[in-house]
């Protein structure tokens, strides 16, 4: 992935936090995000500061050709933010396409771990994977297999 952050707020986007392998942009976000014009290829991720700037940065993109849009929030708050879009004109299969709340659900609650629930659902749907659990051993073992793994550990 080449990753493009964009802020309004130049002071919070520190660009020795980021690295050099992301690149920063500031200003209006959802203009900056029409300016940049996300296409097939791309995967837009909404987390701003506000459910305003959600619905703006959300609108922005859903006037892209973005192959992925995923927006964070409750899910109270992504019911409104639908609502009021399907007001504007957006279809229900067009906001069907957003992933939101975004993530996978991991029971995440800190900042790291909402990270590594967005990033487990990205890579789930990059891959066109399931996102099930790989704990199937017990459907690989045969019976005969099984009833030796069971067996007491002095009967072996």
């Amino acid at each position: 992935f080449r990753i493009v952050v964009v802020d309004d707020r130049r002071d919070l986007a520190d660009p020795i936090v980021f690295g050099d392998k992301v690149q920063l942009e500031f200003g209006d976000i959802p203009q900056t995000i029409r300016e940049l014009e996300p296409d097939e290829a791309t995967w837009v991720v909404i987390v701003t500061r506000g459910h305003h700037l959600d619905k703006d940065a959300l609108r922005a993109a859903l006037e892209t050709n973005a192959r992925y849009i995923g927006m964070i929030g409750s899910p109270s708050k992504v019911k409104h933010i639908f609502k009021d879009l399907l007001k504007e004109g957006f279809t229900r299969s067009r906001l069907a396409q957003v992933h939101a709340p975004i993530g996978l659900d991991l029971g995440a609650e800190t900042p790291d771990e909402i990270a590594l629930s967005i990033a487990a659902e990205m890579v789930m749907i990059r891959k066109k994977a399931t996102g099930a659990p790989l704990n199937t051993l017990h459907q690989l073992l045969t019976e005969e297999e099984a009833a030796v793994e069971e067996a007491p550990a002095g009967s072996r």
